[in-house]
């Protein structure tokens, strides 16, 4: 997701260097207010806890965000790990008996999400009666 920049942020900083080789116009035509993101974060959001990879990262930007409107997160960013060991899973102890030895946080994000849900899913920690099958 890209965030539009607010015009206190770049009187402060310029846009660096990135992997993605975006530039402020980029960032403006293609990024979300973060006032929309705030809004959307409150209607979507259900939860007191947010669990990630990277929590440190996850906490700074989202605390960022949140201060560029005066703001304090309405929720906690927590290490996924915690949730997996609050349900007597080591989610690393778990991986590597998968045969998954590269970290998390350096695969992609579509492949740190099918991790964790794959460990999930083969300790019973999901709840999948809601959902529909698909007819063959």
């Amino acid at each position: 997701m890209l965030i539009t920049p607010d015009d206190e942020w770049l009187h402060e900083h310029s846009i660096e260097p990135n992997l993605q080789n975006l530039d402020e116009q980029q960032l403006y035509e293609f990024g979300y207010e973060a006032q929309d993101i705030l809004a959307e974060w409150a209607t979507e959001l259900d939860t007191d806890t947010l669990y990630a990879i990277d929590a440190d990262v996850v906490n700074l930007l989202i605390e960022n965000l949140y201060d560029t409107k005066g703001l304090d997160p309405a929720f906690e960013v927590l290490p996924i790990e915690q949730w997996f060991a609050e349900r007597d899973v080591n989610l690393h102890e778990a991986r590597r008996a998968n045969g998954d030895e590269t970290p998390l946080n350096l695969l992609s994000p579509d492949e740190q999400i099918l991790n964790a849900l794959q460990v999930a899913a083969q300790h019973d920690l999901l709840d999948l009666s809601n959902l529909e099958l698909a007819e063959e």
